[in-house]
């Protein structure tokens, strides 16, 4: 299989094409219960358009309170990285403690909370979640951005990211 920077352009558009079409069906779903969610937390769902119009439609605004709980709940105190040995080797625990103390401080230093906030907020609506972890060239260093998973596209039977190609 060829990598990506040795496709041409034209067989990168392809590429990018056909991985869009495979996926569709899954991405008219996440964005179908996206916008179900975003109704409900404006208080708007579907079932109040079909109640009739001789009915009274008032309603109090309970659903967006306890919505608008759940999603503080959630992204109120996200949990820090953790990083575990692959093994039990003594060797394999002090790489993971190194990992993990690194990436506490880019946790720290980043604000990584706030992206994961907003990933949590996007998994709660969409039922998806993606972070983007990058090279950032201006701090020498990676780092975490959250991303609108509507906007992205990978393999619908993808479980891990190694099972995604090009992602």
């Amino acid at each position: 299989m060829k990598q990506f920077s040795e496709l041409t352009p034209t067989q990168k558009i392809q590429l990018i094409d056909n991985r869009w079409k495979v996926s569709s069906s899954l991405w008219e779903r996440v964005d179908a219960d996206y916008k179900a969610n975003e109704a409900i937390w404006r208080n708007d769902p579907e079932w109040v358009k079909r109640i009739s119009e001789r009915k009274s439609k008032v309603r109090v605004n309970r659903t967006f309170l306890a919505m608008e709980t759940v999603v503080n709940r959630l992204t109120a105190r996200p949990a820090k990285p953790n990083a575990v040995g692959a093994n039990g080797t003594e060797e394999a625990m002090r790489i993971a403690e190194n990992i993990q103390r690194f990436m506490l401080r880019q946790y720290d230093v980043l604000d990584t909370a706030e992206h994961f906030k907003r990933m949590i907020r996007t998994l709660f609506f969409a039922k998806i979640g993606v972070l983007k972890v990058f090279w950032d060239a201006g701090l020498d260093s990676f780092s975490v951005k959250s991303v609108d998973p509507r906007r992205v596209r990978f393999s619908p039977t993808a479980t891990t990211a190694s099972d995604t190609e090009y992602a």
